[in-house]
């Protein structure tokens, strides 16, 4: 996340929490398991109606009206929507007769541009607790593609589908009762011309597993990180109190901060390159300050600021890896333990199909190669300068992303492997930071893990296993929201309704809280428990301290500049947030709650 600039950079808005299951046609369904409850109704779940449909206004710029006798229009009860970017891809979907896992139809969903992820939505009114929605789906004779749903708060992974109808089968937790949980289908094939067809939707209440919270008492728990504009040469002053918050690391922003970021001219002087450089020895002086109190994993780090050059540029890509070399090279003599990559900001480049991509044409097997051998080479430079390097990265874009995203993972994952690096390649999540849920955290990791299983070889299998984990993010604090016109036309970010009414003050404005600081108390539990390394939080902005107008002076004067709102007030209840992050409690699984009607 960006704590750069005032206009905030979200990634997909909804969660992952869940597992997918498949059963092929031909073999047998099993019945449902013990506590499963009856089907809660969906409009038109065959897809047998059409023509009373509705399309987004959003998307209707890259709609494309299906052609031909046996298309008859968008589906009764369903909006149909586009989640690729940009918003003008075309897409087409329409229920199709004659094309059918039961009943006369089914609904086709057709990507036309290979950037589109188009598909339907609808509603349904949902008591706490653990639902299944799952949905019959197939491909063009001879095809493959990838369908993604959602459902309440989490979206599946995008699962590959075959040419024979297919069932699958999503699970999640919904914490609290929600009157319009969405539910929605999405061609996620990410490439041109994908047809996908899906029929026969069904959602029932199953089985929930209970947990409850005990003390953690292991001499050992993950570490729990913070991704913030936090000033190096503040926290060595006050890293004795940061230790007693709980907190074991920091993720540094303002060093290396884009890809195209020379890290030894930060301070003003690109010809020291060691011990002479001011800002390495303000980051070393922070870091051994740390240590004296436990805080031990501090991370340089670099973000997707920038486009990244044309995959075949040799010249740029040779600059770039020498860019993360010295990044590399630089977090080892500041005593940093790793690089964290955020690779968010220009995720329009892992799309095959994005417009950037038209001008120099490449095979779209060729472009994959090329992506995975540049970060390959990326990666094996900064471990060949740091052999022991941590990478973390984020966010999970294996299950948000176009399809190059992948390429870019394996690629890191490769070099890692292939130098048997101790240190690992650890996926911080984004989808999980309004997950409060016990339950629905415990699904996370294996879901994202499972996509890293099933499309990668088995060396870097075993080295994911071995070495990697998934790394599970939480953001309890720093609130903003969208505020629109009479017309509808975006304003500006606000703060809470009834602070700030519907004044436009950006979306750093506001420190309080998103969710009740019990919620957080569960959230803190399921990561701490479910992650086995490191767990980290996402500050808003500097929403975990205040300075006053002499600290602003004071840490202005160094050659880290992080400073962001420091100066605007925190929650009055900050120290309730401490005090859990500093004693977290652990789930433990007790039992499975039969579902209630």
């Amino acid at each position: 996340m960006s704590i750069s600039c005032d206009c905030l950079k979200v990634s997909r808005r909804c969660a992952l929490a869940g597992l997918i299951t498949f059963v092929s046609l031909g073999r047998a369904l099993s019945a449902p398991a013990p506590g499963q409850g009856k089907s809660i109704p969906l409009p038109n779940p065959s897809f047998e109606k059409a023509g009373q449909g509705s399309i987004a206004n959003f998307t209707t710029a890259g709609f494309d009206a299906p052609e031909g006798d046996s298309l008859l229009g968008p589906p009764d009860g369903w909006v149909v929507y586009q989640w690729g970017s940009p918003g003008e891809a075309r897409f087409s979907v329409g229920v199709e007769k004659g094309m059918a896992h039961t009943g006369l139809s089914s609904l086709q969903l057709r990507n036309t541009d290979a950037s589109a992820r188009g598909g339907v939505y609808t509603h349904a009114n949902l008591a706490a607790g653990t639902y299944e929605l799952s949905v019959w789906a197939r491909a063009a004779e001879g095809k493959t593609g990838r369908l993604a749903v959602y459902l309440a708060s989490a979206y599946s992974r995008p699962y590959r589908v075959k040419d024979q109808w297919t069932r699958i089968a999503f699970t999640n937790t919904v914490g609290k009762a929600t009157e319009r949980a969405e539910i929605n289908l999405q061609n996620a094939s990410g490439l041109a011309d994908s047809v996908l067809w899906v029929d026969d939707v069904e959602l029932r209440p199953v089985a929930t597993v209970k947990f409850e919270t005990t003390p953690d008492r292991r001499k050992s728990r993950p570490r729990t990180l913070l991704f913030s504009p936090m000033n190096v040469n503040y926290l060595r002053d006050t890293a004795k109190d940061w230790a007693a918050r709980g907190f074991r690391g920091f993720l540094f922003d303002g060093v290396m901060a884009s890809w195209p970021s020379e890290v030894w001219s930060v301070d003003g002087d690109p010809k020291t390159r060691d011990e002479k450089d001011v800002l390495l020895r303000e980051v070393r002086a922070c870091n051994d300050e740390c240590r004296r109190y436990g805080i031990d994993s501090n991370f340089v780090k670099v973000a997707f600021y920038d486009e990244l050059p044309d995959w075949f540029d040799e010249a740029a890509w040779t600059k770039l890896t020498e860019n993360f070399r010295q990044g590399a090279r630089f977090a080892k003599l500041s005593g940093c333990v790793g690089i964290a990559l955020d690779t968010e900001y220009k995720a329009h480049q892992f799309d095959p199909g994005w417009e950037g991509y038209k001008q120099l044409p490449h095979d779209v097997k060729e472009l994959k190669a090329k992506v995975r051998e540049r970060w390959r080479a990326v990666v094996a430079a900064m471990l060949k300068e740091y052999p022991n390097m941590v990478l973390l990265t984020l966010p999970e874009g294996m299950i948000y992303y176009g399809e190059l995203y992948f390429d870019l993972f394996t690629g890191m994952l490769q070099a890692c492997a292939e130098a048997k690096a101790p240190g690992g390649l650890h996926v911080m999540t984004e989808g999980t930071y309004h997950i409060t849920s016990a339950s629905a955290l415990s699904l996370f990791p294996e879901t994202v893990s499972s996509i890293i299983k099933e499309d990668c070889a088995k060396p870097l299998v075993d080295y994911w296993r071995k070495r990697c984990s998934v790394v599970m993010g939480v953001w309890p604090l720093g609130y903003y929201r969208s505020i629109v016109g009479a017309s509808g036309k975006f304003l500006g970010y606000g703060g809470k309704t009834e602070v700030f009414g519907d004044k436009v003050i950006g979306s750093y404005s506001d420190k309080s809280e998103w969710f009740p600081v019990s919620e957080f108390r569960e959230q803190m539990s399921g990561v701490n428990s479910f992650c086995p390394r490191y767990n980290w939080i996402y500050s808003h902005g500097a929403v975990f301290w205040q300075w006053t107008d002499g600290q602003l002076a004071k840490y202005q004067q160094g050659k880290h500049q992080s400073a962001s709102n420091s100066t605007l007030p925190t929650v009055p209840n900050l120290n309730e947030y401490f005090d859990i992050i500093a004693h977290p409690m652990r789930v433990q699984k007790v039992a499975t709650k039969a579902v209630s009607r």
